[in-house]
């Protein structure tokens, strides 16, 4: 997951930002057009719509790894229990809901 791009833009606006917040002495007409196309042009380059496409890629990506190592797992209760000669019923619902509710 690549977010460092993402950081420095709204780094960037929220610097822009900063410098539009309200001075102890009102600004020259000119530093406030300055500022003002400095805060446009830092808040064209954020796009927060690919940002959040690239954040829910990962929560994605997270859930699907949580829920493939919940299957490991329970497959290897199952073994273990098995091997044991252990009633199974007991393993059945382990690990189920605990990535199931991470991400819904």
């Amino acid at each position: 997951m690549d977010l460092n791009k993402h950081y420095k833009e709204l780094q960037r606006l929220s610097a822009a930002l900063k410098k539009l917040d309200a001075p102890k002495k009102p600004l020259a007409g000119h530093v406030v057009a300055d500022r003002l196309r400095e805060a446009i042009a830092a808040a064209k380059t954020f796009n927060p719509a690919e940002l959040l496409a690239v954040l829910e890629q990962e929560a994605e990506a997270v859930r699907k790894r949580l829920e493939d190592a919940t299957d490991d797992r329970r497959e290897s209760l199952l073994a273990a229990a098995r091997d044991a000669n252990v009633s199974q019923k007991r393993f059945a619902e382990v690990g189920r809901t605990r990535g199931a509710a991470l991400f819904a």
